[in-house]
């Protein structure tokens, strides 16, 4: 092979290659199972492009609009069941400047738990860092929650769906 050749195939493999790392979620899904996806209405396939679950979709649909949910909960009323999707949401951090390391916000402080199991060096009696002179403040970032997403089936076809 003559060198502009492979310098055209390296060009070609590495925008192929380039170009599959750009799929959407739904996208990867949609590869995966193609050939159910295929049997389905225009307006149903475009939905699931773009990430939609609507009333009327079966459980294969939402699968690969949405993915697998987070948990399944079976409803009192027959033959109706929950899917819940959840995502995001971050527990809370704590950055104590003394030692350095993020915490969960839930739980004894770092400095404390240093104190607490005697870590030489670290902190004073008075609970300062040695030799710093002064007790650094800790940085705090408040909790978010995950943000929930419910579809609802009734008799294994969408009821109802939040919005993405």
């Amino acid at each position: 092979m003559r060198p502009t050749h492979v310098v055209r195939l390296t060009g070609l493999l590495l925008a192929g290659f380039l170009a599959g790392c750009t799929s959407t979620p739904q996208e990867s899904r949609i590869d995966k199972n193609r050939e159910i996806y295929e049997t389905w209405p225009l307006d149903t396939k475009q939905a699931v492009l773009d990430g939609k679950v609507e009333q009327g979709m079966n459980t294969d649909m939402v699968r690969v609009a949405w993915g697998e949910p987070t948990k399944v909960v079976e409803s009192n009323a027959p033959g109706e069941q929950i899917w819940i999707y959840e995502t995001g949401g971050d527990p809370g951090t704590m950055i104590d400047p003394g030692m350095g390391a993020p915490q969960t916000a839930l739980g004894i402080s770092p400095r404390r738990s240093a104190a607490l199991m005697g870590t030489p060096g670290m902190l004073g009696t008075s609970g300062m860092i040695a030799g710093a002179g002064v007790s650094p403040t800790p940085i705090y970032s408040q909790p978010t929650p995950p943000e929930v997403r419910e579809v609802v089936f009734r008799d294994g076809i969408v009821y109802r769906a939040d919005r993405p």
